[in-house]
């Protein structure tokens, strides 16, 4: 089983007899301490980035100043085609009225046409039931044209204006999923090494604490008389 920083820490070793050969008692204290710091480093380390790295790969969200831009582009094309709308229903609404008004006019003419009897009033006033006729036509026509191409200018723009968001967009969302890869691949790379060195790390303890273990079983057999010395 791999060792952890407290059973390093906690290791106790015999002293060595008066006048036998044996390791410096501080010397081993202190390497046992740096030993135990620097896993203790190496785990926390390792915990840290198990943290920032994502669990289920979740995909970011593109936010930022470009993301606000592209969003009040899209609003505001909107706005001017509604403004349009609106003013190409008003004109269409006066053309109605102007409409409306000449339809109420055409009783009144007739009521005048039974009063006047000459032939130059009678043409007079078919003269003038005529030029509002085509006034109000024309009225109705102009607007119409205005109108339309009102709008189609709007739409035009406001098409523009959708596509430079969306490419705007796309771009911040293409760069975010770039930005995101290179962290995770940084963060798992640094974890690899991380582990790495703590493989290392563990496996010089066990190995130093094997060597001290032989070599305190060879003391105590050197004082038991059991095997030579070197």
């Amino acid at each position: 089983m791999p060792l952890t920083p407290a059973e390093i820490h906690n290791i106790e070793f015999g002293k060595a007899s008066l006048g036998k050969r044996g390791y410096d008692e501080e010397q081993v204290d202190t390497l046992l301490d740096e030993i135990t710091q620097e896993m203790i480093r190496l785990l926390e380390e390792n915990n840290a980035l198990q943290n920032q790295l994502p669990r289920n790969a979740p995909q970011q969200q593109p936010s930022g100043p470009s993301t606000e831009a592209a969003e009040a582009a899209i609003a505001a094309a909107a706005a001017e085609l509604d403004r349009a709308r609106r003013a190409c229903d008003q004109a269409e609404q006066n053309a109605r009225q102007v409409h409306r008004q000449l339809e109420q006019a055409r009783p009144a003419a007739a009521a005048a046409t039974a009063i006047i009897s000459t032939t130059s009033e009678n043409q007079l006033q078919d003269r003038v039931l005529a030029a509002a006729q085509r006034t109000a036509d024309n009225y109705l026509q102009d607007a119409g044209e205005e109108s339309q191409a009102l709008i189609a200018d709007t739409q035009l723009r406001c098409d523009r204006l959708i596509d430079d968001a969306r490419r705007a967009a796309g771009d911040i969302e293409q760069n975010a999923h770039r930005q995101h890869s290179e962290a995770v691949a940084t963060l798992t790379a640094r974890r690899a090494d991380l582990l790495r060195e703590i493989s290392d790390l563990t496996k010089f303890a066990a190995d130093y604490h094997a060597a001290l273990q032989n070599q305190m079983a060879r003391q105590g057999r050197l004082l038991d008389g059991t095997a030579e010395p070197l």
